[in-house]
């Protein structure tokens, strides 16, 4: 009988579901695809019933279910910071405690609502779960390697821990050390993130794209805001943060250190890129202070929501080899938590909780048993596909005229409506698991044309101008366009594009000279690779221009449905969905 494990991470943001098949990831879906709420945060209960759907078994066959995080050390970490406040927090404390007293500290009162579930309910700790998933989606745990590994989970803060290192290998994976709350590279980012009028855990990547407009100019105040010590470690300083307020995460001080905060919305100024580029530079110096004490040569895997920080994470590529997950964030908690749930024993420390511990003996990387000698890259493509009639159906439903792609002329057709300037939703097989379109929901146009980048932003993506967009490259052609060859398929490194081809993708490089660049490799996105090659045997250029397949505000499209409403609503000059083209009808 197959060993089921479903792994789960709700109650913050990005909620999300992976269900595992002895070790194989059956599906992975994001409650926010299904829900159609941007990052909705809540029990999971789609996200939970497509992986079931999707095994076509019960919830009573599901053997284990895994939690992401500790419920219990959260809350009482939320406690402390509360009446550390009072009576400041009692407006947090108020919102927050009914939320925990609707039943999210009882996780096994949610499952029982969904019906079913008789399975053994585990909670691993937050960060072990980010570190779960960065290490077993990682090459580096492949039997052909030595299987040991540095692990850096990084983010805002979990039960107590910001920043963790542990030490992953064949006998499982142990924490080293530790950086606790309220010190956290996260909440830095998220404070300047605030400061600047863009929304924590959503605006973080416009900082990033905003520094590269900026000089150093505030580098005094972020050594005042996040100073170093000698150990290589950091520290928040406390002057500046108001766990407790209402509205805001910082204090006055704040203020008067780096100047009024701007308005969501108002005009953004020198001062303003200049405060981006300052708290870029401070977030990439911490990490790499971090990372000097490490040992030497020894391979990195990186997790949790920093992980998302394509400069600093390039920064890190250049120091050693390093492997970041397609989804490092709160989502790829689920599936890091169904991983616990599967490499490593649990030991029971409470009749509420469970601790999870490393199992005694080599544990066999996932999908692959102790003897294998090879394991397949990790592919984030684990979410819903749909049949060549459900895409049919749904063209029909909203009364869209559908042509087979293969009658036009296929990926030539298709490259040279590209190539004239036509911007293109694009569906394709499972979708995607993680916050980037890889190939399974995209929006691709032409990377040569420097205008296509604003007309995006404004007429589609109705975004920010200063925002840049990813090119997707040919695997085997990345060192033509890249100073650094290395593959990177999950989009999660800046590259400096080489000078001399600049022009040829003038939509897709950053004004800084880089590119958040995804390699596209046959055996990951072997469409999205033939589309590729037709648009550079009709241009010369081996890319596309590829951005994720939304407009402002909703998640990314997932069912047919969803692509042929999105695909109205954006104004898309053509939708290719799975085997079917459709663009809009000539006017009489």
């Amino acid at each position: 009988m197959p060993t089921w494990v479903l792994g789960l991470s709700a109650f913050y943001h990005d909620a999300a579901a992976c269900l595992l098949r002895d070790g194989e990831i059956v599906l992975a879906v994001e409650e926010e695809r299904l829900s159609r709420i941007k990052h909705d945060h809540g029990y999971p209960a789609r996200a939970i019933a497509a992986c079931l759907d999707a095994a076509g078994i019960s919830p009573a066959d599901v053997d284990t279910v895994v939690f992401y995080e500790k419920t219990l050390p959260k809350l009482e970490r939320q406690l402390e910071t509360w009446l550390g406040a009072f009576p400041r927090s009692l407006a947090a404390f108020t919102r927050s405690m009914s939320r925990y007293l609707d039943g999210r500290i009882d996780l096994r009162r949610w499952l029982e609502r969904q019906g079913g579930f008789r399975g053994e309910v585990l909670f691993s700790e937050h960060h072990l779960s980010h570190a779960a998933f960065a290490y077993f989606s990682s090459p580096f745990c492949a039997p052909s390697s030595s299987g040991e590994a540095i692990v850096l989970v990084a983010d805002g803060v979990g039960e107590w821990a910001t920043t963790s290192v542990w030490c992953a290998g064949p006998s499982g994976i142990t924490p080293e050390r530790e950086i606790h709350f309220p010190d956290s590279l996260g909440l830095f980012y998220s404070l300047i993130t605030a400061h600047l009028g863009f929304e924590v855990n959503e605006g973080e990547y416009k900082v990033m794209g905003l520094s590269a407009f900026g000089e150093d100019t505030f580098a005094a105040q972020m050594e005042a805001l996040l100073p170093f010590d000698d150990a290589g470690a950091f520290h928040l300083d406390r002057r500046y943060l108001d766990l407790a307020g209402r509205h805001r995460l910082s204090s006055p001080a704040l203020d008067v250190l780096l100047g009024p905060p701007r308005a969501p919305g108002a005009p953004l100024t020198q001062r303003h890129r200049d405060l981006a580029r300052s708290a870029q530079n401070r977030l990439e110096e911490a990490l790499l202070r971090i990372e000097a004490t490490f040992p030497a040569g020894k391979p990195l895997c990186y997790g949790g929501g920093v992980a998302l920080n394509g400069a600093a994470n390039a920064r890190l590529a250049a120091r050693r080899p390093l492997h970041v997950s397609f989804a490092p964030g709160d989502s790829g908690a689920a599936i890091g938590a169904a991983y616990v749930g599967h490499h490593l024993a649990p030991r029971h420390d409470s009749a509420d909780l469970a601790d999870v511990a490393p199992r005694s003996g080599p544990t066999p990387p996932p999908g692959r048993s102790a003897s294998s000698s090879a394991r397949p890259r990790p592919t984030p493509y684990l979410g819903l596909a749909f049949t060549p009639a459900a895409c049919a159906d749904a063209a029909r439903a909203e009364d869209l005229l559908a042509r087979p792609l293969a009658d036009l002329g296929g990926d030539a057709f298709l490259a040279e409506r590209l190539a004239s300037g036509a911007i293109v939703g694009w569906v394709d097989g499972p979708m995607e698991f993680g916050p980037r379109a890889l190939g399974a929901r995209s929006i691709l146009a032409d990377p040569r044309r420097a205008e296509m980048r604003d007309a995006i932003n404004a007429r589609i993506k109705r975004r920010e101008p200063f925002r840049p967009f990813a090119p997707a490259i040919l695997a085997e052609r990345v060192a033509d366009y890249f100073d650094d060859p290395r593959p990177s398929p999950w989009m999660t490194e800046i590259r400096a594009v080489r000078p001399d081809r600049r022009a040829d993708l003038a939509a897709v490089v950053h004004v800084d000279g880089t590119a958040r660049l995804q390699t596209v490799h046959p055996d990951d996105a072997p469409r999205l690779h033939a589309l590729i090659q037709a648009f550079a045997a009709l241009t010369g250029v081996p890319a596309l221009l590829n951005t994720s397949f939304n407009v402002a505000g909703e998640p990314i499209v997932c069912t047919p449905t969803d692509a042929c409403r999105c695909y109205r609503t954006a104004g898309l000059d053509g939708l290719v969905l799975g085997e079917l083209w459709i663009e809009p009808e000539p006017r009489p």
